[in-house]
């Protein structure tokens, strides 16, 4: 059956309702075969998903999930999601995370939807059960939870079962640096179908297509959104200082760990073994730090811009970078709807709120208990830099999605007031005690 779904998406036909769920039955399904599974995600993503397909297939596998069992009380107050789906690899500190316990202590219903690090340090689940927060509540806990103290974790391979039996495929394409229709589901997914979403996506052309799926989807106030940051420059070759070509480096892999310290000869052989490049990211630590890069997915935005066709030109470039969050580093995509508004995309710049000067490294995030320890110094109020600029950017609009304030304005100030009062900080302390 996926030889002819995936015949028909070579020839750019887009997939029906009837055909999505049929897909999804053979993707769940544990006798279908790996290797096919990751052919037709593969062949689906070469075509482009619209967001019919899309919605469709979030509401065959939402149909999969183990939904929780929320009273009626708390379905008639707003339930807030805040997430992003990952994939910017920009290894910032866990922003969503910490903007969910704040809007938490603003007395929010918040669900908490996600996973463990796949294309960073720490996700979500990592974070939280590094602070001490439960992780894998039974749906029962999780209800009584989000009931009682206004927050619960959905820790995703608890609630959908049937993804077990992707993974392999999702494997993959991972393996062949194919990105799939899962790359950007996980935000549509969450088991107690909150009713207010922020949800952060990775490239600005995504915002709208994932805020009418999730319109479709029955939400009833949303916000996507994606943060433009500062260029980054590509080289085109390695660049290794050759003072360090006979010394040992500390080797950072692609998904962001520790590979350990090396010779440099044998850390480009694993470069070259894995078809990326190694790259010189801190020639002064000791030892010197380098990290492989693949810039194969930098290749189009830098030939279109310097109207190459086929390779990166010899004298590198630069592409635009984005965080799936709001961004205070630059302009903002944002697409949004609400009870009483259709729908509407716009650009929102940062400099409307009184940011200080900051830098993407200024974000940047570590390991599990690195980026826990910063959510406790935030939620304490003993951290002021750039980090808080960014938690009281995306928390402003957590709390305006659900409802909370008028206006981002009132929403800055509103975080800034739980976070000043000892409310975030008393609200994390109860629900490392639940």
């Amino acid at each position: 059956m996926f030889k002819s779904l995936i015949e028909q998406l070579a020839e750019s036909t887009p997939l029906s309702n009837d055909q999505v769920a049929t897909a999804v039955i053979l993707l769940v399904d544990e006798r279908e075969d790996a290797e096919a599974k990751a052919d037709f995600l593969a062949a689906l993503a070469r075509k482009g998903e619209t967001t019919e397909e899309i919605t469709a297939f979030a509401r065959e596998l939402r149909a999969r999930s183990i939904p929780p069992p929320l009273d009626a009380e708390t379905r008639s107050h707003e339930i807030l999601d805040v997430c992003g789906t990952g994939g910017d690899r920009l290894n910032t500190f866990n922003i969503s995370t910490t903007v969910a316990i704040i809007a938490a202590a603003a007395g929010v219903a918040v669900a908490k939807h996600g996973n463990r690090a796949i294309t960073s340090q720490a996700g979500s689940a990592d974070v939280l059960e590094a602070l001490g927060i439960p992780i894998d509540l039974t749906p029962e806990q999780a209800a009584r939870s989000l009931r009682e103290h206004h927050f619960a974790f959905f820790f995703a391979p608890k609630y959908h079962p049937a993804f077990k039996h992707i993974g392999p495929a999702r494997k993959l394409c991972a393996e062949r640096g194919q990105r799939t229709i899962f790359n950007f589901l996980g935000p549509l997914l969450n088991p107690a179908r909150p009713t207010a979403q922020l949800v952060g996506v990775p490239r600005p052309e995504l915002c709208e297509p994932i805020a009418k799926v999730l319109q479709t989807l029955g939400t009833r106030r949303g916000m996507v959104v994606c943060g433009q940051i500062e260029s980054i420059s590509v080289p085109r070759e390695v660049r290794i200082n050759t003072a360090i070509r006979d010394k040992e480096v500390r080797v950072i892999g692609l998904d962001d760990r520790q590979l350990g310290i090396l010779p440099v000869n044998e850390a480009i052989t694993l470069a070259q073994s894995h078809g990326v490049d190694l790259v010189e990211i801190a020639p002064h630590a000791k030892p010197p730090i380098c990290r492989l890069v693949d810039f194969g997915k930098f290749r189009d935005a830098i030939a279109k811009r310097k109207q190459s066709s086929n390779s990166l030109p010899t004298d590198g470039g630069e592409v635009q970078a984005y965080l799936d969050e709001l961004s205070t580093l630059g302009d903002n995509t944002v697409a949004e709807f609400y009870q009483d508004c259709g729908f509407n995309a716009s650009t929102m710049s940062p400099n409307d709120f009184a940011l200080q000067p900051a830098t993407l490294a200024d974000l940047r995030g570590s390991d599990r208990f690195g980026n826990a320890e910063t959510v406790k110094r935030l939620l304490r109020g003993e951290e002021r830099g750039p980090k808080r600029d960014a938690i009281l950017l995306n928390c402003a609009a957590a709390l305006f999605v659900a409802d909370q304030c008028k206006s981002l304005s009132d929403g800055w100030e509103l975080a800034m007031e739980l976070i000043e009062t000892g409310r975030a900080n008393a609200k994390l302390k109860e629900l490392v005690r639940s």
